[in-house]
């Protein structure tokens, strides 16, 4: 009997490891120093398709990315940037060919782009909304 309860129990925990949590939406965020209050989903996808080097402010904007393989990162270029996987390779892999453009800074994950984000003043990235505090400021929360 103790060995079956011990078993129904690692089987309980097991599901409530594997369990996906959804964390909250994705924000853009920026230096909390930043003179913008709030950008469009329009221009925040221009950002990071390198048609655009300046916040409206025209201070200059540099974008961090996170891991194409992580589910923010895919959500974030569906919704706001609007692409797929393949169409951003193809944009990209034009631009660098062109000598046009590089692609955003890939960075290790959400805390780095943040911490990096509170340090300097022209960058720009996205994060899960419960990464951010005070260090930081929102400019667009993604739908």
């Amino acid at each position: 009997m103790l060995r079956r309860s011990l078993l129904l129990t690692i089987f309980i925990l097991q599901l409530g490891f594997s369990a996906t949590v959804k964390a909250g939406s994705v924000v853009v965020i920026v230096n909390k120093n930043n003179q913008s209050d709030s950008l469009s989903s329009d221009l925040v996808g221009d950002i990071y398709l390198g048609r655009k080097k300046r916040f409206p402010t025209g201070e200059l904007v540099e974008p961090l990315d996170l891991p194409k393989d992580l589910e923010i990162t895919s959500d974030f270029y569906k919704k706001v940037v609007k692409k797929t996987p393949a169409q951003l390779r193809a944009h990209w892999s034009r631009l660098v060919f062109t000598g046009k453009g590089r692609p955003p800074k890939r960075i290790v994950d959400e805390a780095a782009v943040k911490t990096m984000v509170a340090e300097d003043k022209k960058l720009i990235g996205y994060v899960n909304e419960v990464s951010v505090d005070k260090d930081v400021k929102v400019i667009l929360e993604v739908p």
